[in-house]
């Protein structure tokens, strides 16, 4: 094989495609490949990146309110996701596919987006708007499925 064609193999982003069905495939840490040492080294950063961000929080006399939208976004994390979805969709329909993932304006966005939904629902008290609708919907489910079940005992 080719040593320049081994090397994009392996150092760019799989989008959620396996590099094969060998066993030496599954050690392939390529960005978004879905592979076990993809996720192993995506879960550590991320706990990596929490823990040092909790650690910080704990020494700051003001206590979480730094991290607070944060946590709101995380809070509506259905409605987030799907902004997230909307916003691709609109920016691959607007630029070229091949600076969507480039693109650090579009990366910006949809983190601001993100804490600008958490701001504005968990913050206020309120769940997400896609949040509220499973949930009603849900609720409005378990309710009929109990009323049937006691009125057909």
């Amino acid at each position: 094989m080719d040593v320049e064609l081994a090397n994009s193999l392996l150092t760019s982003a799989s989008f959620g495609v396996s590099g094969g069905y060998s066993w030496t495939s599954v050690l392939v840490a390529t960005p978004h490949s879905g592979n076990v040492a993809d996720i192993v080294l995506t879960s550590a950063a991320a706990v990596l990146v929490i823990a040092l961000l909790v650690r910080w929080e704990a020494t700051r006399p003001d206590g979480f309110r730094v991290l607070r939208p944060l946590a709101w976004a995380g809070a509506a994390p259905l409605t987030v996701y799907v902004l997230h979805v909307v916003a691709l969709g609109v920016a691959l329909l607007t630029v070229p596919a091949w600076t969507v993932g480039t693109t650090w304006g579009l990366w910006a966005g949809n983190v601001i987006g993100a804490l600008v939904v958490g701001v504005l629902t968990v913050g206020r008290g309120r769940r997400g708007p896609l949040e509220a609708l499973v949930s009603g919907g849900a609720g409005r489910a378990a309710a009929w499925v109990t009323e049937r079940r006691v009125t057909h005992r």
